[in-house]
């Protein structure tokens, strides 16, 4: 899933026409400690602080952007910031990274996933082995789901498919591991401890 860089009215102004940069952040980029190395490396560069006010989901940074309460977005790449563009609340959108989606399920691993040696394969073995698979609703695990199944071939929804009827993402992993259920979920939230299960 690419992880666009969205810039609101303060890219290209001059560096002393503000003294603060006011940044919205997605939640992994400030967690896993990548915005502390950013930070410092834009304020040399450009002269002025930057300051993070928003720092969560994309439920909690867009609205702060879109409000004007932040001039930098820093998401996801998807259906929200290709809006914003079009309502031409940001300029054009830089890629700079990647997030990682892990395939994550029970321990017992009844479809043998552990041992895949990508998301591709890893599908297979759970098609082959008719194991549960929780479809996460949300955007970015949606759309890679959505990818691998058409270029396997697999039908969107397969009877081996568990649909998501959560309400809040957290909840997600639970859910799936309750129900012994494999499940493609971004890889930060699991490495540091946002989504849990047994």
């Amino acid at each position: 899933m690419l992880v666009g860089l969205c810039l609101g009215a303060w890219w290209g102004m001059p560096a002393q026409a503000a003294e603060t940069l006011k940044v919205a952040v997605i939640g992994g980029v400030k967690m896993s400690g990548v915005w502390d190395r950013l930070a410092p490396r834009l304020e040399a560069a450009t002269g002025v602080r930057a300051e993070v006010v928003s720092a969560a989901n994309k439920d909690g940074v867009v609205p702060d952007f879109a409000a004007g309460r932040a001039d930098l977005l820093l998401i996801h790449g998807g259906r929200e910031s290709y809006a914003l563009e079009g309502a031409g609340l940001v300029g054009r959108q830089r890629v700079w990274g990647y997030n990682e989606h892990v395939v994550v399920g029970p321990l017992e691993d009844p479809a043998g996933v552990k041992g895949a040696a990508d998301g591709s394969e890893a599908f297979r073995r759970i098609e082959k082995a008719r194991a549960p698979f929780f479809a996460a609703g949300n955007q970015g695990s949606h759309e890679i789901v959505q990818h691998l199944w058409e270029a396997m071939g697999l039908p969107p929804a397969a009877d081996w498919m568990v649909l998501d009827d959560t309400e809040r993402p957290p909840q997600v992993l639970q859910l799936a591991m309750k129900r012994r259920a494999c499940i493609l979920v971004g890889a930060l939230p699991v490495a540091f401890g946002q989504l849990q299960g047994r």
